[in-house]
């Protein structure tokens, strides 16, 4: 619950009273569906090409509120650290110094909806500006992230990305993930019972 509450607080201050008003409908107005989605790291993952202008990289806590200082235009994805305790990495894409791209990794499992094993990751709230949309950066990007976690001994990405995101699925499954089953949830309620236990699954 404080979880929730302090991210519609992040909400409030990022994008509005008319946005909070919007997420407490969209959670109670229907069944949700989301995708368990998984990417083994094998030696034969593509390099990833980041667009001409942009550069990728790994920042700490601080740095990313240096980046996001002065900035009114920044959705509540940029400002998930604030909200989830569970978050342990970041990576950004910055265009001329621009904050425009950001992801988060977890060890524990940010979503809380699945298991993982020792060696493997969750991958939470990436997120593109506008201005960096339509050059493939969320693909390219999380290729180079792919490769860096697992030269330092990470098999697994996992993903639970919403089924009403068909373009951030898209990017996932460009990237090589597998959808190994899915997740409902209404209000509070999800069903099969979570963390589900996946990682026994081929794919």
């Amino acid at each position: 619950m404080r979880k929730n509450l302090s991210l519609l607080w992040t909400v409030l201050k990022t994008e509005g009273p008319l946005a909070v008003l919007q997420r407490i409908t969209f959670r109670f107005r229907q069944v949700h569906t989301f995708v368990v989605m998984r990417l083994r790291l094998t030696t034969d993952l593509p390099e990833g090409k980041i667009p001409e202008g942009v550069e990728l990289r790994e920042v700490n806590t601080a740095e990313l509120r240096l980046l996001r200082a002065g900035r009114d235009d920044l959705p509540e994805y940029f400002f998930r650290d604030e909200v989830e305790p569970n978050l342990d990495r970041c990576w950004v894409g910055l265009q001329n110094g621009r904050l425009g791209f950001i992801t988060f990794i977890s060890i524990r499992g940010s979503s809380e909806f699945i298991r993982m094993g020792p060696t493997e990751m969750e991958l939470a709230f990436i997120y593109a500006m506008p201005e960096m949309r339509g050059k493939r950066m969320t693909t390219n990007g999380l290729f180079q992230i792919a490769r860096i976690l697992r030269e330092e001994g990470v098999t697994a990405l996992w993903a639970v990305p919403h089924s009403r995101n068909p373009a951030i699925v898209k990017s996932f499954e460009a990237c090589g993930f597998s959808r190994l089953g899915v997740i409902r949830r209404y209000g509070f309620i999800t069903w099969p019972r979570t963390p589900v236990d996946w990682t026994g699954r081929p794919g």
